[in-house]
């Protein structure tokens, strides 16, 4: 009967489009004595004879019958041949919708992953009561709902499942696994209330790690720190899986701070975190701008590698070596570069560049060059990227000949034509102040048809700043403008070079334009402008500047209040810049720093103003310890000693040596004090023949001090030894002063070479007046400096005691200033300095 069931159906087929009816009962027959027997084999073994029996039942309806259509459905199920069963079943759903035939297709579809024919199967299967195998639900659920995209399919046959008895703890975390892929992190919470109902026992940890996988698949970190909170709160102890689940969560969720916590916890409890999730997590130390955190990364992704050797491969070291760059660590970096050499993890031409970027950082060019044989030693293939990173350390340790030398190689090998190789030569030339040779590398440039960027345009216009030849700057900013628009780094250099050269105008002009192009002045354009006024003297503008900056949401900073103290030296107005700087934490929120304070003591000494000086020390001393440094002290001893103030600079040296430095604490306490030379100045001024004759209790005070000195291990005992002889033996020492007409007379005995006390004060080396060659012989009255005698200088005020308001600068000095200092008592200071900022204001409108 096969035979002949095979000789009709090629009969048929060949004469199917004239559907021969007398056939047709025939053939009927024929397929429904197939339900009773095996299609033949050599049927479906040829490809075209399944599309030709559903070609047949296609074409003539009445051929298929129930018997006949279950019967074809049934050989494609044993012959696995989902596809033709499929189509089959969906043309005669009513015919094949029987139990066994839908178990089968279905199992037959989840074997073939087709998942949306799956779920419809199952459905189906559903309504005829047919039972489904568990392991057909598991897949269904597995992949089946997560195709589908349908979260419900999942609950459906969780449900199913759960009826037949067989809703077991792995069914309900794959139900938790489609929720999450599905985006349902409100459905894995049901679910997990489900199972506490249903399992007395307590929900398992790895449906938790299920749970915790799912909901932060997204980087939903607060909703998967909830399930973490909650799994705690059940009892149940995290395994590693649990930890690398929720720090996946915190990576993905750029949580990075919890992530670093997460893993301080899981190195602590010596579990394996992953290290593709590490990885990442250590390339984000790159991202952030605080050190601390950058610090902390470089500590725990140090001990992951230390705790899984295993795991560190060359992107976890490269990371790493990323790390220490960025806080110019470099004992660390070569700590890590060691460690890398113990695990056996081979350097690539990354790791080189990346080292030898840390060592031209760092200017030590000799690492560089042995990093960079090493690199060829290696043989490793070298990429532009790293031909750049050579280039731009040999510049940045100042050895421009080697980078040429690396460019020539490159050129010979025709791989130069690199806008930033370019770009970092004309950076080196801007190093060496060498306009014409920077001119001549980017002339080259266009010549080589390389594009140049607005960095390389930045980079030449600051060449040509350094040089001080604007004209040139101006010329390549207008054939900027012609191929790339300025950018605020184009702006601020073309600024500062204007400033530079004392034409403010154009500055000004500049700033406009910038705001013109949509940009924003930042606070490296304000304090260029600001440094311009000081440039001028010119006050009005500069405040002007300085509200327009704080309007504009521009937070000033130390240095910029630094360049307004001197822009009120500038003028005169000590008292305002007194005030400006007392004024600063609770006005403008900016705590001044040293520089501040060192800034403001140094213009008041230059400004010959001591008492304004003794002012601005006494509010850095009430800033605490790290706002005083060695330096101001020196700035005001120095300038006491120039006018005669011999006790007072005695004084200031005590109070030096009583004031904590920056980082004292504990039993780490050290002192400021002063620089030996400085201190021998003072002590040889104090030691003078004349001096110690009519005022001895300067030299009881300078031996006094330099035993105490010698007793706290402050200075040397040799030293301090010198210094008693120079007490004892007065002809021995440099400076004299001897009593003249309403004051001192200072003169100098010839010691044989020049004495310290020709030596400027820090910083004013061009303010301080030519002073005399010594001779044995004393001055004449007529050519000699009177000095007037001060009263009794306030020791308080020197330690920084009393409260002082900077509108009352002058009280605390004496009632006069000796004549080298301008007229310094307090009415007259007061009159000529005590402006206030409504007096500023109006001078600046006129």
């Amino acid at each position: 009967m096969s035979s002949n069931a095979l000789k009709l159906l090629t009969e048929v087929a060949k004469e199917l489009r004239t559907r021969i009816q007398s056939t047709e009962g025939c053939l009927a027959a024929e397929l429904a004595a197939l339900s009773e027997q095996e299609l033949p084999e050599r049927l479906l073994a040829d490809c075209g004879a399944a599309g030709l029996l559903l070609e047949i039942c296609r074409t003539i309806p009445s051929l298929c019958s129930h018997a006949a259509t279950v019967a074809l459905v049934e050989a494609f199920l044993r012959r696995e041949d989902f596809d033709s069963a499929w189509k089959l079943y969906n043309r005669a759903r009513s015919s094949v919708d029987q139990p066994d035939n839908l178990v089968q297709l279905l199992a037959l579809a989840v074997r073939a992953q087709k998942w949306t024919a799956a779920v419809d199967l199952f459905k189906a299967a559903r309504r005829v009561k047919a039972s489904v195998d568990r392991g057909v639900c598991m897949e269904l659920i597995t992949k089946g709902a997560i195709k589908a995209g349908d979260v419900t399919f999942a609950f459906s046959v969780l449900e199913y499942m759960r009826q037949e008895g067989f809703a077991t703890v792995e069914a309900h975390s794959a139900v938790v696994d489609a929720c999450g892929s599905l985006g349902q992190p409100r459905q894995v919470v049901e679910v997990l209330a489900r199972m506490k109902q249903q399992f007395p026992g307590g929900v398992p940890v790895e449906t938790w790690n299920c749970a915790l996988r799912a909901v932060g698949s997204n980087g939903r970190f607060n909703e998967a720190d909830k399930v973490w909170k909650e799994m705690l709160r059940a009892g149940v102890t995290p395994t590693a899986a649990s930890y690398n689940a929720l720090l996946d969560c915190a990576v993905r969720g750029r949580r990075v701070p919890e992530a670093w916590d997460l893993v301080t916890e899981m190195l602590d409890k010596q579990h394996r975190a992953d290290k593709y999730t590490m990885s990442i997590l250590m390339k984000s130390i790159q991202d952030t701008a605080d050190r601390r955190r950058v610090q902390r990364g470089i500590e725990l992704a140090t001990r992951f590698v230390d705790q899984q050797p295993d795991d560190a491969d060359e992107i976890v070291f490269n990371s790493l070596l990323d790390a220490c760059v960025r806080l110019r660590d470099m004992p660390r970096l070569d700590r890590t570069l060691a460690k890398m050499k113990d695990y056996k993890v081979k350097p690539s031409a990354v790791t080189f560049g990346t080292v030898v970027k840390a060592y031209g950082q760092a200017g030590d060019y000799n690492k560089v060059d042995e990093i960079w044989q090493q690199m060829e030693a290696c043989n490793l293939e070298v990429n532009e990227v790293t031909y750049g990173c050579m280039l731009d350390a040999c510049v940045k340790c100042g050895k421009l000949h080697r980078a040429l030398e690396i460019f020539d190689v490159l050129k010979s090998q025709g791989r130069h034509k690199n806008t930033v190789m370019y770009t970092t030569l004309i950076k080196g030339w801007a190093k060496a102040r060498d306009l014409e040779a920077a001119l001549s590398t980017f002339n080259e440039m266009r010549a080589e048809g390389v594009s140049c960027s607005a960095v390389t345009f930045n980079s030449v216009i600051d060449v040509a700043v350094r040089c001080n030849d604007m004209k040139v700057a101006s010329e390549l900013f207008r054939t900027m403008l012609q191929e790339h628009e300025p950018d605020l780094i184009t702006f601020s250099t073309l600024i500062k070079g204007f400033c530079s050269l004392g034409d403010l105008a154009k500055s000004v002009c500049l700033a406009k334009e910038l705001k013109s192009r949509g940009l924003q002045c930042d606070e490296i354009v304000y304090n260029s402008l600001l440094e311009g006024c000081v440039q001028i003297c010119d006050l009005a503008t500069g405040i002007t500047l300085f509200r327009d900056m704080v309007a504009s949401g521009i937070r000033p900073s130390n240095v910029t209040f630094s360049i307004l103290v001197k822009l009120y030296g500038s003028v005169g107005f000590l008292d305002l810049a007194l005030q400006l700087v007392n004024e600063m934490p609770h006005k403008h929120g900016v705590t001044p720093n040293r520089a501040v304070f060192s800034c403001l003591v140094k213009i008041c000494v230059q400004k010959k103003s001591l008492t304004h000086a003794l002012q601005g020390l006494e509010l850095a001393q009430r800033a605490g310890a790290g706002a005083v440094d060695q330096s101001m002290y020196g700035t005001i001893i120095h300038a006491c000693l120039q006018e005669g103030f011999v006790q007072e600079a005695i004084q200031l040296c005590s109070a030096a040596y009583q004031q904590a430095a920056e980082g004292s604490q504990g039993y780490h306490w050290r002192p400021v004090g002063v620089s030996q030379d400085l201190l021998r100045c003072v002590v040889e001024a104090s030691a003078g023949p004349s001096l110690s004759q009519m005022a001895p209790r300067t030299s009881q005070d300078a031996r006094q001090l330099v035993e105490f000195l010698s007793r706290s291990r402050y200075i040397p005992h040799l030293f301090a030894q010198r210094l008693v002889r120079l007490l004892d033996e007065p002809e021995m020492s440099c400076p004299e002063f001897v009593p003249a007409e309403g004051g001192w007379m200072r003169t100098t005995v010839a010691t044989g070479k020049p004495g310290d006390d020709d030596r400027p004060a820090p910083g004013l080396e061009n303010e301080r007046p030519a002073t005399p060659n010594k001779t044995k012989q004393v001055a004449s009255s007529s050519e000699a400096k009177v000095l007037q005698t001060p009263a009794k200088l306030d020791t308080q005020l020197i330690r920084g005691q009393p409260e002082v308001t900077p509108s009352t600068a002058a009280s605390s000095f004496s009632a006069s200033t000796p004549g080298a200092w301008a007229d310094a008592s307090p009415e007259k200071l007061q009159s000529n300095f005590a402006l206030s900022l409504a007096q500023v204001d109006e001078c600046a409108e006129a």
